[in-house]
């Protein structure tokens, strides 16, 4: 199935089921910065279950949405990562992840300082090559001022391809070093291949231009309580310690997974209660939401 960053098909292969099997639970995106992630999505989703990466994020929707049963399937990416044998080749010095926009919200950063900011890392750090968002590297004149600045630029591809995990580690697993300004996904992975991460300020603010129901109006990650924990973890940290490999392993969901048989059920289970004529609606919904992504992947 299409679906963004392959997440589903990813989560079907934990559950040990073949990649056309539709998955109507509803399940993380990424990285969550707050209690769990996406707070309207999650709470309006039509399933009862929602798979999430860790414990955090579980203790976080049985708090706050009673009718919500959370299961832990532990990070997609890395199940991903295991299977494929994927290690580090650490063959060129530094990778910056540009924090990215979206057709809804945008970011607030002024470029020359942001630039400013690697041209003051040590010479150790550097050549360093900037990755992209796929919605950001579809700007061409940002794209092109970076070039034109002298950075190699790198996207792992359309947000919707089944490739998307592979492109993503294909790049982050060269490099000696990952940075950005933003905490992602990417500050996981790159620990998680031994690779270190560092935060660097300025931070960020987003501008919910398009009205995303899912984050305020203005705002920074360190608004959030986690967010601002989190950032501090990473902030001008250049190397790795057991502290920081221990706080990864459980936002990864590493030792606290379900095991694959229970995910398999609900997954079987849903899809055939979606089936009740009074429960319709829910794959009805789904099958929309994939006409959607495919049409994103080729329309590209």
């Amino acid at each position: 199935m299409i679906s963004g960053y392959n997440l589903e098909n990813e989560i079907l292969n934990i559950a040990g089921l073949k990649n056309f099997y539709p998955l109507l639970s509803g399940y993380d995106h990424g990285w969550a910065m707050r209690k769990y992630n996406a707070i309207n999505s999650t709470k309006n989703n039509l399933s009862k279950y929602h798979f999430v990466w860790n414990k955090r994020v579980y203790d976080g929707i049985k708090e706050d949405l009673k009718d919500k049963s959370p299961i832990i399937t532990g990070c997609p990416y890395r199940n991903f990562k295991d299977r494929n044998n994927i290690s580090a080749l650490k063959k060129k010095n530094s990778l910056y992840f540009y924090v990215h926009s979206t057709n809804k919200i945008s970011i607030e950063q002024k470029i020359n300082v942001f630039l400013d900011s690697l041209n003051k890392l040590s010479k150790n750090l550097k050549p360093i090559d900037i990755c992209l968002h796929w919605h950001d590297y579809k700007n061409k004149n940002l794209v092109r001022y970076l070039k034109n600045e002298g950075y190699k630029i790198f996207c792992a591809g359309n947000i919707y391809s089944t490739q998307y995990m592979e492109n993503l580690y294909k790049i982050i697993r060269n490099y000696n070093h990952c940075l950005s300004n933003q905490l992602g996904t990417y500050s996981l992975l790159s620990i998680d291949l031994k690779i270190p991460f560092t935060i660097l300020d300025p931070e960020p603010e987003y501008f919910n231009f398009g009205r995303d129901l899912n984050v305020p109006g203005e705002y920074r990650v360190s608004d959030f309580k986690f967010g601002n924990i989190a950032r501090k973890k990473f902030l001008n940290k250049f190397n790795i310690d057991q502290d920081l490999i221990d706080f990864v392993n459980f936002e990864l969901g590493v030792n606290d997974k379900e095991e694959s048989k229970l995910i398999k059920k609900i997954i079987l289970s849903e899809l055939k209660d979606s089936m009740d004529e009074l429960k319709f609606k829910k794959i009805s919904k789904y099958f929309t939401k994939k006409i959607y992504e495919t049409f994103s992947l080729i329309l590209k």
